[in-house]
């Protein structure tokens, strides 16, 4: 069993039930950077979804994932992180949590060719 990291692009793709990453995260140990829990909820509220259905993907994602908040260590860790990988400062607090215990499940295109990351695009 793995330990996924999972990010924002991961957690829309389980949820509209797309193939390889949804068996992934079925199937291995999760765990979500708190931030990733903010861009979700952004980007679904951009796209119009319906609040309550937004209130049930996050009990799911609660139940279902380990939450990490960001404490100043992290933060910290996060920045450099961000500024030596050359990624966005979301992204970058997604990586910094990545080692060799858990690697981040993504699509997202700033991961692609990473360590510590398991990149699935859907659709290619």
């Amino acid at each position: 069993m793995k330990t996924y990291i999972v990010d924002t692009y991961a957690w829309i793709a389980y949820f509209e039930r797309k193939g390889k990453i949804s068996r992934l995260m079925d199937n291995n140990y999760l765990v979500t950077p708190s931030i990733v829990v903010a861009e979700f909820v952004r980007v679904s509220l951009r796209n119009g979804m319906n609040p309550e259905k937004i209130s049930a993907m996050l009990s799911f994602m609660e139940k279902h994932s380990l939450i990490m908040g960001l404490d100043f260590e992290q933060a910290v860790k996060a920045a450099q992180v961000s500024e030596r990988e050359a990624l966005p400062v979301i992204d970058g607090i997604v990586y910094s949590y990545a080692d060799a215990n858990g690697i981040v499940l993504t699509g997202d295109d700033h991961f692609k060719g990473k360590e510590c990351v398991e990149f699935v695009k859907e659709g290619e």
